[in-house]
């Protein structure tokens, strides 16, 4: 997984190690620390802001790291001056905020100009908008007061391991393809394109969990950076909607 993790931030920022080695650099959304590691390991000073008890598991993970702070707080106002990081990134999280453009400003604010800024949402076609996705979140923020996440952990296990090998090794047989891929759309939730049974129950638990997950183009992400005062603004590796700029 640390290899996929690795390409992932790399896709997203396009930040060359020069740019981070011996440079502090903040994300959003931190969560457990994944990304954060990847700075580690390139040599940066790493920062990690998340709400949740996330936070918990990233303390400990990088308890003993000194270059490491992790930061239990509100994206929308983070508790940073202004100016104060050479590059900040937000990788899968501002989809999951009511306000990603607020987000995006956020982050940029506390970027030094000639600092990168980056991040990655939900692209508007695809998996996050499909209805299939939608039904299963309603379902599981119905039942989560009672069951908490179990039902969704189960399925995406079993989806991971039993249903996205079986709808693969299908969409191979003539006829079935344009089946299956209705199927996906309305009713299965299903990662068969990821080749990492780990990653394919992660992501399917992270699509089907949320209770904000908004959608967006490439043209929009574009137009936040632009507006967060940044420039030099070009899609990065990661699809439509991974975004890089330079803070002005």
């Amino acid at each position: 997984m640390a290899g996929h993790t690795t390409r992932m931030w790399e896709a997203v920022t396009r930040a060359s190690d020069d740019r981070v080695k011996e440079k502090i650099v903040v994300e959003f959304g931190c969560g457990p620390g994944r990304f954060l590691d990847v700075v580690r390991r390139k040599g940066g000073i790493a920062v990690g802001l998340d709400l949740s008890m996330a936070v918990e598991a990233a303390s400990r993970n990088f308890a003993d790291d000194p270059d490491v702070l992790i930061v239990q707080g509100d994206i929308f106002n983070p508790p940073f001056r202004q100016d104060s990081f050479d590059g900040g990134y937000a990788i899968g999280v501002l989809h999951h905020t009511p306000d990603p453009q607020r987000g995006l400003w956020s982050l940029a604010k506390i970027v030094k100009s000639g600092g990168w800024v980056a991040c990655v949402v939900y692209p508007k076609q695809g998996l996050y908008s499909y209805r299939s996705v939608e039904r299963f979140r309603r379902i599981t923020n119905k039942i989560k007061p009672i069951l908490g996440y179990y039902p969704a952990l189960s399925y995406a296990y079993f989806s991971a391991s039993v249903i996205a090998p079986l709808l693969k090794m299908g969409k191979k047989i003539q006829g079935m393809r344009g089946l299956l891929r209705y199927l996906e759309e309305q009713w299965i939730v299903s990662l068969d394109y990821l080749p990492d049974l780990r990653w394919r129950a992660l992501d399917t638990f992270d699509a089907i969990t949320p209770v904000i997950a908004s959608t967006h183009t490439g043209e929009q992400v574009r137009g936040w950076m632009k507006a967060a005062g940044c420039s030099e603004i070009r899609t990065a590796g990661w699809g439509e909607t991974s975004v890089v700029g330079v803070k002005e």
